[in-house]
């Protein structure tokens, strides 16, 4: 009887067990599972188990029209690179074939304001990419840190080189390891870049880094976290002077060059930027973009699995890809 007794009260207990809510930043419940899974990787930053109950997490997000916004930025990105040949004209077999996340974040806060994803299904999110996009920006980092002086050829980021190809140069050196260190990004394969990857919640902070005269702050989405209505969170603003203003001014002024010179950016209509830079490996693409006031990552995946015993997917060519990415920066800016 007393063991009958003691279940009946164990099943009450977790029935009383409330189910975690989610809210944006003007305290709307957070619905969408694309948003509530993207929170829950930044709750495991903060070493809180998001399978947790009774959690109430109060985000930075912005809530307006969420859904709507998402269908008409992909609408209209769509009708743009439709026109101009940059994807098949066929809106089914965009919708099949293009899967995209984006974040924004404010440039002086590191707070995210904004984030989109189409990528429904769990087993193929995407939350990181491959360092060797980022290698000579990380490259260049590494040097100024060290020598604020340095000189950096004017067009070192526009110059293309293969990021396929081992050598000696694609090796992570030890003044690279030491730069990324001071981001809290360790744990390198030293032997290549294209071994090692980056959240993109580090990209954004790297590249913000630069832009911010050599200040690092972490990128965040969380404001507070309540547990039984209690508080166990609140997020407090850090920062980290990791490079010089002459340093940080040397590398936005590459990526200036960058934006007017390179392959696809210069005459890619892309409006009301300060710089930004492009990466990727097929079928995935990335760009990230200042605007003066707010980063905008953008990813973008050209391909889906059609079949995932046989390994058969389809593919958007990745020139394409790269116009696809500006359309979708000119689309949610407006």
């Amino acid at each position: 009887m007393k063991a009958i007794q003691f279940f009946i009260l164990i099943c009450i207990l977790v029935s009383c067990k409330k189910e975690n809510i989610y809210y944006y930043a003007n305290n709307k419940e957070i619905k969408d599972s694309t948003v509530i899974r993207f929170v829950d990787v930044e709750l495991k930053k903060l070493d809180i188990d998001p399978k947790k109950k009774n959690l109430k997490i109060h985000t930075t997000l912005d809530s307006v029209s969420y859904q709507t916004n998402l269908d008409t930025i992909r609408t209209k990105v769509f009708e743009i690179a439709s026109k101009n040949n940059s994807i098949p004209k066929d809106k089914a077999l965009f919708d099949e074939w293009v899967r995209e996340k984006i974040i924004v974040v404010d440039n002086k806060t590191a707070k995210v304001v904004k984030f989109y994803s189409t990528f429904k299904n769990p087993k193929f999110d995407r939350y990181d990419l491959n360092m060797v996009g980022m290698k000579k920006l990380i490259n260049m980092g590494s040097i100024l840190s060290q020598n604020p002086n340095a000189e950096i050829p004017e067009d070192y980021l526009a110059i293309y080189t293969s990021a396929a190809v081992h050598s000696d140069s694609s090796k992570i050196k030890e003044n690279a390891v030491e730069f990324l260190s001071k981001f809290k990004i360790d744990s390198l394969d030293r032997r290549h870049y294209n071994l090692n990857f980056l959240s993109f919640s580090d990209a954004i902070k790297i590249f913000q880094t630069f832009n911010r005269n050599g200040v690092c702050k972490e990128p965040f989405s969380i404001k507070s976290i309540l547990e039984n209505d209690n508080s166990i969170y609140t997020h407090k603003e850090d920062s980290i002077n990791i490079l010089s203003p002459i340093a940080a001014k040397t590398i936005q002024n590459r990526l200036d060059y960058y934006k007017d010179h390179h392959y696809r950016i210069s005459d890619s209509q892309v409006k009301n930027t300060h710089n930004l830079i492009s990466f990727g490996v097929p079928p995935a693409y990335s760009l990230i973009i200042n605007d003066g006031k707010y980063t905008y990552f953008i990813y973008v995946v050209g391909a889906v699995v059609t079949d995932l015993h046989k390994k058969q997917s389809k593919m958007i060519p990745f020139t394409w890809m790269k116009r696809i990415g500006i359309h979708y920066y000119n689309a949610i800016r407006k």
